[in-house]
């Protein structure tokens, strides 16, 4: 199964068959708003007239670097306050946030001009959702946007994944876990309903008949491949608004620390002064100070941005090894750095040195691995089979 596996590609099964014809329908059904039309959340309350209009149809910011990573005490925090609750402090930061950019909307010219990053999703649905008509149409155009890139980068490991080994079941595997992370008020929605019936549905098909693509409603995967298809998926912001936005960011941290009459230092082994906080720093943004396209960060800036996106990757590298070992499967390992490959953006590649080497030689132990494990798979019976020799 494994060697036949080999052979599959995503490119050729998007070309060919029933998948070619239910991709080619969702792209020509697509809307203006094709760009989240994967995730999109619609509200039972119109959303305030903004005082400017919204423009071309952008999204926002990468899979990992629009990965909110909260402590889990913070995500207990959290979980723990009302969704009144929730809406309202959204909405004091998200009036902050458009007054640190001077606007009345997170758009500027027909493109998102705020970045959406620093909200968890919980947060993203308060303002996508717009239950009580507390946001603009603009402000839920933009969560929305948010939510669907989220999926989109959610969904990228596994895409890279089925490129090489064909497993359309890892797809829809990740597209539940996606979908069941969602808040008690996301999953309460007619919108999230439809896509998780889809979803299990798929699954089910699949659990049946493993190498057919589920024949389903309102599919998720499928419109996500749609867009894959088109150019749409995970389109990332502006790399130098991504910049721009982590140069203003230090330089608040540097001005705290100068109000406390400290400085702000970018070394660990500096006992005095203030340690620069990365924490909230999405990966993109420290790609951006890695690698300093607009020449607006220092060398210890970038230095220390460098040793942080190395410690982030050599932790994804260790939760690839601690997953694999878990495994039966011998391609386990190659598979999870393929998926992490996959998921990242081409700024933050290059920022932690992953280069085609790199996928190079995972896509090499991939295939080593899954020929070897072809020979123990062959009937026992065959002349061709491991244990005839």
């Amino acid at each position: 199964m494994l060697a036949r596996k080999m052979r599959c590609n995503s490119q050729d099964k998007l070309e060919t068959g029933q998948l070619r014809h239910r991709i080619m329908s969702t792209i020509s059904a697509t809307s203006a708003y094709s760009a989240y039309s994967g995730y999109t959340y619609s509200s039972s309350t119109s959303g305030k007239t903004s005082t400017t209009t919204s423009g071309t149809s952008t999204t926002s910011t990468l899979s990992s670097a629009t990965n909110v990573t909260l402590s889990a005490s913070a995500r207990a925090a959290l979980a723990a306050k009302s969704f009144a609750e929730i809406i309202a402090e959204t909405r004091v930061s998200l009036t902050e946030l458009l007054e640190k950019a001077d606007s009345d909307s997170p758009y500027k010219d027909g493109e998102l001009a705020v970045n959406l990053s620093g909200f968890d999703r919980r947060e993203l649905y308060a303002i996508a959702g717009n239950t009580d008509g507390t946001f603009t149409a603009d402000e839920i155009k933009a969560a929305a946007e948010e939510l669907s890139l989220r999926f989109d980068q959610a969904m990228a490991g596994a895409n890279a994944v089925y490129n090489v080994t064909g497993n359309i079941e890892k797809l829809y595997t990740e597209a539940l876990t996606f979908l069941e992370a969602a808040s008690p008020e996301e999953q309460k929605t007619e919108a999230w309903a439809t896509k998780h019936t889809a979803v299990k549905k798929a699954l089910a098909s699949l659990e049946a008949s493993p190498d057919t693509w589920p024949d389903v409603d309102n599919d998720p995967v499928i419109d996500y491949l749609a867009r894959v298809k088109a150019g749409t998926a995970g389109t990332e912001r502006d790399f130098a608004s991504v910049a721009n936005d982590a140069r203003a960011a230090l330089d608040a941290q540097i001005a705290e620390a100068e109000a406390a009459g400290k400085e702000l230092v970018f070394s660990k082994y500096r006992k005095s002064g203030i340690q620069a906080d990365f924490s909230d720093f999405s990966s993109r943004s420290l790609s951006a100070i890695v690698l300093n396209e607009g020449e607006q960060f220092s060398e210890s800036e970038i230095r220390a941005a460098k040793d942080e996106m190395s410690s982030r990757a050599r932790q994804v590298l260790l939760s690839c090894i601690s997953s694999a070992n878990s495994s039966s499967s011998p391609t386990s390992l190659a598979e999870n750095i393929i998926s992490a490959y996959g998921s990242l953006s081409s700024e933050e590649r290059a920022a932690v040195g992953w280069g085609e080497d790199f996928y190079s030689a995972a896509l090499t132990n991939y295939k080593s691995a899954s020929y070897i494990a072809s020979m123990f798979e062959t009937d026992a019976t065959s002349e061709t089979s491991f244990w005839s020799f």
